[in-house]
């Protein structure tokens, strides 16, 4: 018979653990709140504004639509969806997000929903990760707490980055259902779920991520010679990499006709800081942290947790025990750690600072683990003092590395919290086996101390968003409504280009123009969208950057005559509408005054810019643009993936087709052979006599397509596999038990 005590306790420690997670997700949400009163644009800033948002959106279009969009060629240089991986194709809780998102009418208020889910979900497995290591339900709630407060994840990632925010919210849960299965020998689903869910984001970062804490528990297992838990890691391993095959083999084999640097190189470009790790205590410190900003941040992005001092109260001999249960993240540290201070960039790999999230989760969870459990039961002075030495130390640094923009008030309640916390916190630990002196039941004394760091955690978040959450704005103050994103381009029609750049314009350009993603809640299919690849040819020859701002030369450009076809770039590219944006070097009354092209109209003048719009609408993005002189065609079908033209007649010397669509890696041609890409970036096919009376077509498939869907399967294949044969094991182990 089953052991009934150890049922019941397993029980009410489950119940605890669902209200500790209940009552955590409801202060994490209070907390969230917080930055709002002093910047209701918190959560809707820079990359989550000008990318995340719009991306959602038109995500969430296109499947309510009934297109799962792998391609988009109206998009051009960004509409590779599959190459950018970070769409989330595959991810069912980010295309839910965009369905959700595409019917929002307040663009702000959605977007910060999405944030602080985010933040729920990281905070609550953080508390779990910390369960799971040892700690008790009060101080994994600390923990939980704490992570989703930490510098980086609250001021870049929950502000701007909200890619990197998503998997490092998986990833806390991912860690714990790794640590379930390898430890524990639970079930291999939650590793399964919680990995896939962390890959299919998409985030290159967040894969890495995972592949250091693979290499974590392989050392640690190495090391112990556990020869199951390094074959159990391996094969957990091998499922999540199938479906990393699935999520970023696309990208990979694209790679040639991008912008991705193969490069190393390092200029200091957002890689961590000895002084920023030597501040992170210090909730009012801005370091060394070179970035857009500059070589110092204006934010506390570097800050992990005022707590990290009370490392110096833990008891070494009693930690031992500890560090051995807690060795598998302690290492996972360290490789963090390694990644932070890599070079700026690595091939494509960038901005190495942005694994900072994973350094404070690593710190956090460690010290709590250690503390809760492996305190010192009567702490001398000196360790008081190297609390305090630690404190002093790092506000001085702060205070060293930007003395003219530190808010000094601000400042000094921070010092003054920290100094009375710690000591208070020292006191306590020196006292508590003395019941007179504490004056306290068991069940209030254990929950002292956890309450009193909450409450610091509290304050800090307070004055640091009362100080910083005002700096969080964007190049321009994005609008809550999603209607303003479908004002501009009143009378365009079909593909559109913008020329110039509006944030040069230094004012409110909203309603008259876009920027960024936000483009694709105009009804007009405007090219001029965010995108982290990028087609290097295209990129060149239209002056276009990754955010879709270009130069004001292209303005004439693409008025110029192809010299081998002898039609104007605008037809090439099936532009129906382009919007010139006045800058210094071409300026509103110059743009008034140029003549408008032959075939074209202008529809509207506005503050800022000239829209000019073409008088019998041409073909749209996707279909033939041109063919030579001795070949005649008929537009047949055209869709995102394909587009068809019937060969009515070709010269005896055949002759060449062109599409209005880049020609990426992965598209084939029936009843012709694909060209070298026309203008190195137009795709093109040649046609022969012998192709007379047929349908050529050309299809787009991601390159490795079948490799692709043969790794999805194959991993799903495998994990359910591996279920089977756990679950069966596990019972078989449960019917051999001398109490079964």
């Amino acid at each position: 018979m089953p052991d009934s005590s150890a049922t019941l306790t397993k029980s009410t420690h489950s119940q605890r653990d669902l209200l500790h997670g209940i009552v955590l997700a409801g202060m994490v949400v209070i907390g969230s709140l917080i930055p709002l009163i002093f910047n209701h644009n918190f959560y809707f800033y820079a990359d989550s504004a000008e990318g995340a948002y719009g991306q959602w959106y038109e995500l969430g279009t296109q499947l309510r639509s009934g297109v799962w969009p792998l391609m988009n060629p109206s998009a051009w240089m960004a509409g590779n969806y599959a190459a950018e991986g970070q769409w989330g194709l595959w991810n069912p809780i980010v295309l839910l997000i965009g369905v959700i998102v595409s019917m929002a009418g307040n663009a702000l208020v959605v977007t910060t929903l999405v944030k602080i889910f985010f933040l729920v979900v990281g905070a609550t497995g953080l508390y779990a990760l910390s369960r799971s290591f040892g700690a008790h339900a009060r101080w994994a709630f600390v923990a939980g707490l704490a992570g989703p407060f930490a510098g980086f994840t609250l001021f870049m990632d929950a502000s701007s980055w909200v890619t990197n925010e998503m998997v490092w919210a998986f990833s806390a849960w991912t860690f714990w259902a790794l640590r379930r299965f390898l430890v524990d020998h639970k079930s291999i689903f939650p590793a399964v779920v919680t990995g896939y869910l962390l890959v299919t984001v998409g985030y290159l970062e967040g894969t890495i991520i995972l592949v250091l804490f693979y290499c974590a528990l392989l050392i640690d297992a190495i090391v112990r010679k556990n020869w199951r838990t390094i074959r159990r890691t391996l094969l957990i391993g091998v499922i999540h990499g199938l479906f990393a095959v699935t999520v970023y083999l696309p990208g990979v084999l694209s790679a040639s006709v991008t912008q991705r640097s193969n490069q190393i190189s390092n200029d200091g470009f957002m890689v961590l800081t000895g002084s920023g790790l030597a501040t992170s205590t210090i909730g009012f410190a801005t370091p060394a942290l070179k970035g857009w900003w500059g070589d110092f941040t204006m934010l506390p992005l570097l800050y992990i947790a005022w707590f990290l001092p009370l490392v110096f109260l833990i008891s070494g001999h009693r930690a031992k025990l500890m560090v051995t249960r807690l060795s598998p993240l302690l290492i996972f540290g360290l490789l963090v750690l390694a990644r932070a201070t890599a070079p700026a960039q690595v091939g494509p790999i960038r901005f190495p600072v942005r694994v900072t999230p994973w350094l404070a989760m690593v710190a956090i969870v460690a010290v709590i683990v250690l503390f809760d459990r492996a305190r010192s039961k009567r702490p001398g002075g000196p360790r008081l003092a190297a609390m305090l030495v630690f404190v002093v130390f790092g506000s001085w640094l702060a205070f060293s590395a930007t003395p003219n923009s530190i808010s000094y008030p601000s400042a000094v309640v921070h010092v003054i919290a920290y100094v009375v916390a710690l000591w208070f916190i020292w006191w306590w630990c020196r006292n508590q086996s003395n019941a007179t002196t504490l004056r306290t039941t068991d069940r209030a004394r254990h929950l002292v101390l956890p309450l009193v760091t909450v409450l610091v955690c509290g304050l800090v978040l307070v004055l640091q968003a009362r100080t910083f959450a005002p700096l969080v704005n964007s190049r321009s103050d994005y609008p809550a409504e999603a209607a303003v994103y479908r004002e501009p381009l009143p009378e365009g029609q079909g593909d559109g280009v913008i020329v110039g750049d509006p944030l040069a314009t230094n004012a409110s350009f909203w309603g008259e123009t876009n920027f960024g993603n936000s483009w694709y809640l105009d009804n007009v299919k405007v090219q001029n969208v965010y995108t982290p690849v990028g087609f290097q040819n295209y990129a060149s020859d239209l002056c276009l950057l990754y955010d879709g701002r270009s130069c004001t030369g292209l303005l004439d450009h693409l008025f110029s005559l192809d010299p081998t076809s002898g039609r104007p770039l605008v037809d090439l590219l099936s532009i129906d509408t382009v919007q010139a944006v006045a800058s210094p070097e071409l300026t509103i009354d110059q743009l008034k005054a140029r003549p408008v092209p032959h075939g074209w109209r202008l529809a509207q003048v506005g503050q800022h810019t000239v829209t000019w719009v073409r008088l019998d609408p041409g073909t749209p993005a996707g279909e033939a643009a041109w063919s030579s002189p001795d070949v005649t065609i008929t537009q047949g079908g055209n869709n995102n993936l394909t587009s068809t033209v019937h060969v009515d007649a070709v010269g005896p010397q055949g002759g060449d087709i062109v599409f209005s669509r880049l020609a990426w890696p992965g598209y084939r041609a029936d009843n012709a052979s694909l060209n070298d890409p026309y203008r190195g970036y137009l795709l093109s096919v040649h046609v022969t006599a012998a192709d007379i009376g047929k349908d050529v077509t050309v299809s787009f498939r991601p390159p490795g397509w079948n490799i692709e869907i043969a790794a999805f399967g194959s991993g799903w294949a495998l994990a359910a596999v591996a279920m089977i044969t756990v679950a069966l094991r596990q019972k078989r182990a449960v019917r051999r038990s001398p109490h079964a």
